[in-house]
């Protein structure tokens, strides 16, 4: 799977030397075999499309071998099992990418001077790396994931609270059996009792040492980033239990109910993902739009084109807002109970003119931040915080 990535919308960016093709269609994630035939044919006719306009626009044979390469696609099933909610396409006479959107998209072919990055950048406004800690009494998994996925992290956790503390049974008859070797037995291999009807405070507190360890063996990790948001799935008392002893700040406040260390890797995007979109991606975008509506009034932010566009010229646009998102259930998706986000474009009016400001500010060092456009006045699809 070739994902959007800071340097590759870098390389795309550049000034080309003539004219180049950018393709966007909505496709199926895990598709069954009649969705594949349902993105084939769509493919199959915005390839077509892109060569017809090719030889409206430029008229010669310069792409010949390039669009063999784009319909050469069509055989590799491989290619076609893997493929995410959209498929954006750059070619060029000496080009031919293809990368995979965890964001479905309207269907758009363009024959310009430049390759259309815009939704690549609203794409990447919409990732957000994250943990999410399958959290259970034993075999605990940790998996890192962004807006493509979920990928278990190869660490050693303690099988279960014996295995990590070192003793016999967690709990028995309102007693803690410790071995010989536990650190909190005297040596003896005594029972350490904790008074009649006492066993659920006396498994809580067993419980909170195992996740003091858990959380350890996290933060020691050499590759953990302390800085993402953890998604915690576990039952309602080990996932309160735990956020109630853990030092770690980013814990989400939505947890995942239940024992999820034998879900599948599909499923698990399926609950985490929709929760970092709630939590962390659109409160993002909404602090974005309250600073953007308390400039205002000091004329250090404008939803108006025209002075935004004026701004741009001046390199005065520190952040564009940029809201060709929308929310629907009217997607390629058969199983959408929910409204999702879509990059919509291709019947967008003010598309052409957004696209060109995306370009000028990103040229300028500016932030380009893909928003709901159910965060702007209506229609409009752009906003921008000023420099000064």
């Amino acid at each position: 799977m070739n994902k959007v990535t800071r340097s590759s919308i870098e390389i795309l960016a550049r000034p080309q030397s003539g004219n180049v093709i950018s393709v966007y269609l909505p496709t199926h994630r895990h598709p069954t075999p009649p969705h594949m035939q349902e993105d084939q044919t769509r493919y199959k006719n915005l390839i077509r499309q892109a060569r017809e306009q090719w030889h409206e626009k430029v008229g010669d044979d310069t792409m010949s071998s390039t669009f063999e390469q784009m319909e050469s696609k069509l055989e590799d099933l491989g290619f076609w099992q893997q493929t995410t909610e959209g498929m954006a396409i750059f070619s060029s006479p000496e080009k031919f990418e293809i990368y995979h959107l965890p964001v479905e998209c309207e269907e758009r072919v363009c024959v310009d001077d430049s390759y259309d990055i815009t939704p690549l950048l609203i794409v990447m406004a919409y990732d957000q790396p994250y943990y999410m800690l399958a959290l259970a009494m034993h075999n605990t998994k940790l998996f890192k994931g962004d807006m493509y996925g979920l990928e278990p992290v190869a660490i050693d956790f303690p099988s279960s609270p014996e295995d990590a503390l070192n003793i016999d049974e967690m709990f028995s008859n309102s007693n803690t059996i410790r071995n010989q070797n536990s650190p909190a037995s005297d040596g003896s291999g005594a029972v350490a009792s904790h008074g009649q009807g006492d066993s659920n405070r006396a498994g809580r507190e067993e419980r909170f040492q195992y996740f003091r360890i858990l959380e350890n063996t996290m933060t020691s990790l050499k590759e953990f980033d302390d800085s993402l948001p953890i998604i915690i799935a576990g039952t309602d008392s080990e996932a309160g239990d735990f956020r109630n002893s853990t030092k770690m700040q980013n814990i989400v406040h939505e947890y995942i109910q239940g024992n999820h260390t034998n879900t599948t890797l599909p499923d698990l995007v399926a609950l985490a993902w929709p929760i970092i979109q709630s939590e962390v991606i659109s409160k993002r975008a909404i602090e974005a739009v309250d600073q953007l509506n308390e400039k205002v009034g000091i004329q250090k932010s404008s939803y108006d084109y025209t002075d935004v566009t004026e701004a741009a010229n001046m390199g005065r646009v520190q952040t564009l807002l940029v809201g060709i998102t929308r929310k629907t259930t009217d997607t390629v998706s058969d199983a959408v109970n929910t409204a999702v986000p879509i990059l919509s474009f291709a019947k967008n009016q003010d598309y052409e003119r957004v696209a060109e400001l995306v370009k000028k500010v990103l040229a300028q060092g500016g932030t380009i931040l893909g928003v709901g456009n159910e965060l702007l006045p209506a229609k409009v699809p752009i906003a921008a915080i000023y420099r000064y």
